[in-house]
């Protein structure tokens, strides 16, 4: 079963609601029926990634796969963006 995790229209295996996918800076959270995923990546690389499941969820483990996933992809593109605008700033 395929997941989206998108903030104008995510997918979700199982039954139920829409789901709200709602990234941040450090962490990230997937909302659907009142069912709440959290998920929350360390501040420091090496660092645990943190899951709060709150409700029941079909293949959890695929989604909160997906969501680290997601975020860390996340993490890496803004990385990769300010190393280029310092490296282009001091040449």
């Amino acid at each position: 079963m395929p997941v989206r995790l998108d903030p104008g229209r995510s997918h979700v295996p199982g039954p139920g609601g829409v789901a709200r996918w709602l990234p941040g800076h450090c962490g990230g959270e997937l909302v659907r029926d009142g069912h709440r995923l959290a998920v929350r990546l360390p501040g420091r690389r090496g660092g645990p990634i943190r899951v709060d499941v709150t409700g029941e969820w079909a293949e959890l483990e695929l989604v909160v796969l997906t969501a680290c996933f997601a975020l860390m992809s996340q993490r890496r593109r803004r990385t990769l963006i300010m190393m280029a605008v310092v490296s282009g700033a001091g040449g």
